[in-house]
């Protein structure tokens, strides 16, 4: 064949780079923290992420190429649009890693290099950030900067031996079989709301009635029902609240990845536990830190100190009553002052509002929006997950909980702070 009568190709290719950002946008993957300005994929997040998980040009041998065809751009776009869940997705987790690395002071290794692949992984396999993103976040740090952070390793391989394993898992069995009556859970119930009364925050926690709570908190392991007891003395008898998948309590499992506050494995709450120490500059091996978590998981709700039990059960009030998507005048039940005040933030958020007047408008919720407003419905969820883990990184470090309310609403500012992100990005895609 001649040159001349060689058929010209070239006018359909177009360079590699150019294509992909093309693709990017016309998906309009919310992904903030992978672009520039201009809403292109950023070199790194194509080097450390977009190409070796999601293109994999070594199995997809003709998209590695500098320049792309037709053919070549549709399937970079089916491979895009499969993992955008998953890049949106990293996208927050990528955000949480930095921020977590900025409150530690970790200064070594480029960041994108460093957590573009973790983000990517947590995406894939643990989802969107909940609420217990931070601690995972946290955890990964770690994983990544462990020669920086020792013991974590030491503490992954104590774990796996079987005779600790044995020595833990029989322990707390032993300890979930003493149990206690259960107090009056009406008088109990008083006691909390009345503790909520109190604006003082250096107060509330001096306030709450905590013989009874530790009471509650053994007989649940025996008795069941007694959560929505309470919850039914307490003014709230249709809330939907859980602590466990388990009713009455069971002891937590010594590996896993519970969902539910007190379901939370002993792997879970010992990695926990090394993180604060590390966080508070502490000097503690992993023998001790697993004796003393052993300890703590066979005291009511998981948690040493008093207050920090007292909290979590005046919490368990508090959760059921935080009702971000209720119409006014539906549930005219009253609200003590720090729940009151936790309600009013809540149902000011300006996505929130807008959420609940589509849904008193009673028009249908788009898909992109369904997400949001099913996590709002139980916001009692991440809050008391979210609670619980904080009350435990105090306990392990033996810190006051003399501020009860700045903490409640501490938490319930970290809570939206998780909403508002997967919200806002809802509504951007509905409107573009």
């Amino acid at each position: 064949m001649t040159l001349d009568r060689m058929p010209t190709m070239t006018h359909h290719l177009r360079p590699r780079t150019a294509v992909l950002g093309d693709v990017w946008r016309e998906l309009r993957i919310d992904a903030p923290a992978l672009v520039n300005k201009d809403g292109v994929p950023l070199a790194r997040a194509v080097k450390c992420l977009v190409d070796p998980l999601v293109v994999r040009p070594r199995t997809h041998r003709n998209l590695g190429q500098a320049l792309l065809g037709d053919a070549d751009a549709q399937q970079l776009h089916r491979l895009l649009d499969e993992a955008r869940t998953h890049l949106e997705d990293a996208s927050r987790w990528y955000e949480l890693l930095r921020a977590q690395r900025k409150a530690l002071g970790i200064s070594e290794g480029n960041p994108q290099e460093l957590y573009f692949p973790r983000a990517y992984e947590l995406a894939v396999t643990v989802g969107s950030p909940e609420a217990d993103a931070e601690q995972r976040a946290a955890e990964t740090l770690a994983e990544v900067h462990d020669q920086s952070q020792p013991g974590l390793d030491e503490l992954l391989s104590i774990l796996e031996e079987s005779e600790v394993r044995s020595a833990v898992e029989r322990t707390i069995n032993q300890a979930f079989v003493d149990g206690a009556v259960a107090p009056d859970l009406g008088q109990l119930a008083t006691l909390l709301w009345a503790a909520l009364e109190e604006p003082d925050g250096e107060r509330l926690a001096a306030l709450l009635p905590t013989r009874e709570v530790a009471d509650l908190a053994l007989a649940m392991r025996h008795e069941a029902g007694l959560l929505r007891a309470l919850l039914a003395v307490g003014g709230r008898p249709g809330a939907s609240v859980a602590l466990s998948v388990a009713d009455p309590l069971k002891p937590p499992s010594y590996t896993g990845q519970g969902t539910l506050p007190l379901d939370r494995s002993f792997e879970q709450r010992a990695r926990a536990a090394l993180r604060r120490h590390r966080e508070q500059f502490t000097s503690v091996t992993p023998e001790e830190i697993l004796e003393d978590e052993m300890d703590r998981a066979c005291a009511g709700f998981g948690l040493h100190s008093d207050e920090a039990r007292a909290l979590f059960a005046a919490g368990i009030l508090v959760a059921a009553s935080l009702t971000p998507l209720a119409t006014e005048g539906v549930e005219p039940i009253h609200r003590p002052r720090v729940v009151a005040d936790l309600q009013a933030r809540i149902r000011k958020e300006a996505y929130v509002m807008h959420l609940r007047r589509e849904l008193a408008g009673g028009g249908a919720i788009h898909p992109e929006q369904r997400r949001v407003v099913d996590e709002l419905k139980q916001f009692w969820r991440p809050w008391l997950n979210r609670l619980w883990v904080r009350l435990h990184g105090r306990d392990v470090t033996q810190s006051p909980n003399d501020d009860g309310s700045e903490l409640l609403t501490g938490i319930t500012r970290s809570v939206m702070l998780d909403h508002r992100q997967q919200i806002r990005g809802a509504l951007e895609r509905l409107a573009a």
